[in-house]
């Protein structure tokens, strides 16, 4: 049986585990034999600058928001601080994640349930306990993201699939979520 290896996507491939690791690694190799050394430097330090005022500023934004009062339920951001405790480095995600769910309250969601891109599983582990329902079939192309989904117990089968090759027979589902997904998919008329 051959060797199965992840792509640069994470996901599961045939292939030569020692050429992938090399590829990989290469790209952010410092000493390389390349003449741009400067401009690795450069990369370097201003990440080494640039990602602690980033974290300052999600910081003194996510307090600004709590003074606010936004984390009590004013303009329906209720679940704010379930995302912020999940992802502490990002301000325009849990915005956006807290209004998604909001907007599902509103939703009639039905069993069974297939989730195209399931990610790392949070967000539909709160629409699972929200909406009192076991999610069918958590799926996504990646191994390792299904992998980290399966901590929060909230699907009751995991597969790999991909969003442009559903393997099951139409109408297998009454409900079918993709939540930020479309942005992903190389071919969004097939999905």
């Amino acid at each position: 049986m051959p060797e199965l290896v992840p792509d640069e996507f994470g996901s599961l491939r045939e292939g030569n585990k020692n050429r992938y690791w090399e590829i990989r690694f290469s790209k952010f190799d410092f000493f390389s034999n390349s003449q741009n050394w400067l401009s690795k430097l450069f990369w370097k330090v201003s990440t080494l600058i640039t990602f602690p005022l980033l974290l300052l500023a999600a910081g003194f934004y996510s307090r600004k928001l709590s003074r606010a009062g936004c984390e009590k339920g004013k303009d329906g951001i209720l679940p704010f601080k379930l995302f912020t405790d999940v992802y502490p480095g990002c301000v325009y995600s849990p915005f956006i994640k807290s209004y998604e769910l909001e907007l599902f309250k509103k939703c009639d969601i039905k069993g069974p349930i297939l989730e195209v891109g399931i990610g790392d599983g949070y967000f539909s582990s709160l629409l699972s306990k929200q909406n009192s329902q076991r999610i069918t079939y958590g799926a996504d192309l990646m191994y390792g993201v299904l992998k980290s989904a399966r901590r929060y117990g909230h699907c009751d089968n995991y597969v790999i699939m991909d969003a442009c090759e559903i393997p099951f027979p139409n109408g297998s589902f009454r409900t079918v979520i993709m939540n930020n997904l479309m942005n992903h998919l190389p071919n969004r008329e097939a999905a």
